[in-house]
C-alpha cells in the first residue's frame, strides 16, 4: 500500500527535475563571416504570408553541411534553408545550431536585420503593388447595359 502511494509521489518529484536537466540552453551559432542576402519569397509577399521559420543546421566547423526547417509556413521554409546553406563561420567546433527567420510585411521599404540576436534574422518587405486594369473594368461594365 505504501509503495502504491510512493510511486506517484516520486514521479511528481523526479520527472520535472529530469525534464529540466534534459533541456540544455541552446548555444548561439558562431560569428557568421559570409552569407547571401536573405530574401522574401515573392509568392509569400503576394499572399501576405508572415511568420517565423525555425531552421536547425549542422556545421563542419566553418560551413553548413545540413539544414532543415523545423517550423514555419511552407512558402517561407525553402528560402530560409537556402539562405542558411550559404553561411560561412569563424572557425569553431563542428556542432548543431538553431536560427529563426522572422518574415514580416510592412507598409514601407524592404529591410533585413541579419542576426540582431545570435539566433534571429528579420526580413521585412512591403506588400507587392496592387494593379487594377481600369480599361477592362469599364469595358466589362458597359456590356449588357
Amino acid at each position: 500500500m505504501r509503495l502504491a502511494r510512493a510511486v506517484p509521489l516520486l514521479s511528481i518529484l523526479v520527472l520535472p527535475g529530469l525534464f529540466v536537466m534534459a533541456q540544455e540552453p541552446e548555444k548561439p551559432p558562431p560569428n557568421v563571416v559570409e552569407h547571401a542576402e536573405p530574401g522574401y519569397p515573392s509568392l509569400a509577399r503576394m499572399a501576405r504570408i508572415m511568420g517565423d521559420v525555425r531552421v536547425r543546421f549542422t556545421t563542419d566547423g566553418q560551413s553548413v553541411i545540413s539544414a532543415e526547417a523545423e517550423t514555419g509556413h511552407e512558402l517561407l521554409r525553402q528560402f530560409a534553408v537556402e539562405n542558411v546553406r550559404t553561411w560561412k563561420f569563424a572557425a569553431h567546433d563542428p556542432s548543431t545550431f538553431h536560427v529563426t527567420f522572422r518574415y514580416k510585411i510592412l507598409s514601407n521599404e524592404n529591410y533585413v536585420v541579419f542576426l540582431p540576436s545570435p539566433v534571429v534574422v528579420e526580413i521585412a518587405a512591403p506588400p507587392p503593388p496592387l494593379y487594377i486594369d481600369c480599361a477592362r473594368l469599364v469595358s466589362e461594365s458597359g456590356r449588357g447595359a
